[in-house]
């Protein structure tokens, strides 16, 4: 397992010190199956609340995937049981995983390599056979699309490992709201409103990334070439920022089900104005590399915040004192527009960048 995921992450390391972290592997996988342990054992001697049997069991299901409950099981016994193999099944999968993970990157790496000049009345080399060719990768016609989700987000791999961290967010917030006490179930829930509002605005932050990786590898120039506005530019990055959130989605609906369920008057509607808030500030987001620190970036930027306290100091107030859900719908058109403003104010500040990078 350590070898195979070694092969993956050093790949990715700019030098030997970072790839040579994957030796903890195996000791931070037992750390993290043990935390559903830790979590039960702290709410029994804080609460002395008993846990349900089959959350019981649930867990030290999870404890037998632990290599340290492997050995001290087949060390401890003449005749161990073939439980203790279970640790083998996880690392397993791992390496399987990992394998199949890096035969992907280096497949599609092949036409990166560098290649020595060979003599002009050298012989030309054959071409390649269909039968040795690299398949060819997977492109969009959505060009830009295709870019902020393969290019700059490592896409598959990117969704897939949010889908498994949403999953154990999901898992987590269900095991709460099982216990008897009601203090847990609204720790749940709180838990699971804060990492969606995190994972939501780091879904929107992708366009802004996209840029900023443009800057730093100074391919943005480039990138000019195509027949593309600055707008079309960051909506074109922002459609596969799209297919990014799709897990963040989910985990916000299932939070929305949840917030109805448990505070339909009082978590919910924040909830709802949060998203609201959070979905229109891609704009907003993507002028933070954009904008100097001058004093008319500095104006600009504060213009634009301000105009968030007056959105909330005027929704706010009525979510309160006359109706909890007439915040959020009046916060809907006046966050379209504060969306609006920002992208108006965008090619300005990209045609200032771009002078600056030349």
């Amino acid at each position: 397992m350590t070898v195979s995921a070694g092969l993956l992450l050093a790949h990715y390391s700019p030098d030997r010190a970072m790839s040579r972290l994957i030796f903890l592997l195996p000791l931070l996988l037992d750390l993290a199956l043990s935390i559903p342990s830790l979590i039960v054992w702290a709410l029994h001697f804080w609460t002395r609340i008993d846990v349900p049997l089959s959350i019981e069991y649930a867990i030290d299901s999870i404890g037998h995937l632990r290599t340290m409950t492997g050995l001290q099981g087949s060390v401890a016994s003449p005749f161990p049981s073939i439980i203790t193999l279970c640790p083998l099944v996880l690392q397993f999968g791992i390496a399987a995983w990992s394998l199949w993970a890096w035969r992907r990157v280096y497949f599609s790496c092949l036409d990166e390599a560098e290649v020595p000049p060979t003599p002009e009345n050298a012989p030309q080399p054959l071409p390649p056979s269909m039968s040795t060719s690299r398949p060819s990768r997977p492109i969009w016609d959505d060009a830009l699309a295709w870019q902020a989700y393969y290019v700059h987000s490592n896409g598959q791999h990117n969704v897939l490992s949010r889908s498994i961290l949403i999953g154990g967010i999901l898992a987590g917030t269900l095991f709460l709201t099982c216990l008897s006490d009601p203090a847990y179930r609204g720790l749940g829930i709180a838990l699971l409103v804060i990492t969606t509002g995190v994972m939501m605005f780091a879904g929107r932050g992708k366009v802004s990334d996209c840029l900023q990786k443009e800057i730093k590898e100074k391919t943005l120039s480039s990138l000019l070439l195509t027949p593309h506005t600055a707008i079309e530019l960051f909506d074109g990055w922002g459609r596969g920022a799209w297919k990014l959130m799709l897990p963040d989605l989910v985990l916000y609906a299932a939070c929305l089900v949840g917030c109805l369920l448990y505070a339909p008057m009082d978590m919910a509607p924040i909830l709802c104005g949060g998203a609201i808030l959070v979905l229109a500030s891609g704009p907003f987001l993507v002028l933070s590399p954009l904008v100097p620190f001058t004093l008319s970036g500095i104006i600009s930027g504060l213009g634009l915040v301000v105009a968030v306290g007056v959105m909330l100091g005027v929704t706010v107030p009525l979510s309160i004192h006359v109706q909890p859900w007439l915040g959020p719908l009046v916060l809907l058109p006046l966050a379209w527009g504060w969306n609006w403003l920002c992208r108006q104010i965008i090619p300005h500040w990209f045609v200032k960048k771009q002078e600056e990078l030349v």
